[in-house]
């Protein structure tokens, strides 16, 4: 399904520097667009989550629930970049109902003096670097992980659209192993111009450099997510101020013993688009040949 199929008729609007157009008013003032014990159309904020680039992610609770299993995104409803963002979002994951990604639970459209809000349903976890760390078998979760991320790549691929914000906070595990992609705020129709390369510090270097989004953005941003992850040295230095020639590679040590899952990561991350795997399809089938 293609990217136009899933706004519908909603203009895409994304200017080049749209992340830093998004809620700039309030991001500026420092001020909050909720409160704790707010109420949002039948939801109450029980706390704040995160903040960043405009936009607050809350904690929520529908009225009647004794617990929170909801989150609201929510950006400032006089922003009309940012609404049309939040609501390209939204579209996009009622399009692609994917285990890994959370569910809708509702779109809140913005009122006058108000927010626009994004209601997810809360999933369980913590950041995929925090997971990794915490159990000794970290290889083998590594792999696992990997696994799954492709396979929701493949999936979101296939729909046209690149992700283009895969970092360890958006990659989320639970205690079962089970991996969840969040933030879609950034996703953009492959081919064209994104509106901006993520977390630098993983984001591929054609992305920093501003070139058209594409699959393999995602691939080398997922690789080394994964990498920094397992608590490997850089696999360049000094990266992201300095970007990679396209001849370096990411170093594995054939003694290592994660060195199978090692050596795909580094394919994963070859500065240049050409040499990594075409497409998430490709990095899977891959993974799964190293492990017969």
């Amino acid at each position: 399904m293609c990217f136009a199929t899933i706004v519908g008729k909603l203009h895409t609007f994304r200017p080049a520097s749209a992340g830093s157009m998004l809620m700039a008013s309030a991001s500026e003032s420092g001020k909050r667009l909720l409160s704790e014990g707010a109420t949002l159309a039948g939801y109450r904020v029980t706390g704040l989550l995160a903040r960043g680039g405009g936009a607050e992610v809350h904690l929520v609770r529908a009225e009647g629930d004794a617990t929170a299993r909801f989150v609201a995104k929510v950006v400032d409803g006089l922003d009309l970049a940012a609404v049309r963002l939040l609501a390209d979002e939204a579209r996009l994951l009622l399009e692609l109902p994917l285990a890994a990604l959370p569910a809708v639970a509702g779109w809140l459209p913005p009122a006058r003096d108000g927010v626009a809000a994004l209601i997810l349903e809360r999933r369980a976890g913590v950041a995929l670097d925090r997971a990794l760390a915490a159990r000794s078998d970290a290889p083998t979760l590594g792999y696992h992980l990997l696994a799954q991320a492709l396979a929701a790549l493949q999936a979101i691929h296939a729909a046209g659209v690149v992700h283009g914000d895969l970092h360890a906070g958006n990659l989320l595990v639970d205690d079962a192993g089970r991996l969840s992609l969040l933030d879609l705020g950034l996703a953009a129709p492959i081919g064209s111009s994104a509106a901006g390369p993520g977390l630098p510090e993983v984001a591929a270097p054609e992305r920093l450099r501003g070139e058209l989004a594409d699959p393999r953005d995602d691939l080398f941003a997922l690789g080394m997510a994964l990498w920094r992850g397992l608590g490997l040295p850089a696999p360049y230095a000094d990266y992201p101020a300095l970007l990679p020639a396209e001849s370096e590679r990411a170093p594995v040590d054939p003694r290592d013993p994660q060195a199978p899952l090692l050596r795909l990561l580094s394919q994963l991350l070859r500065p240049a688009r050409a040499q990594r795997p075409t497409d998430a399809e490709a990095a899977l089938r891959s993974l799964r040949s190293s492990a017969d």
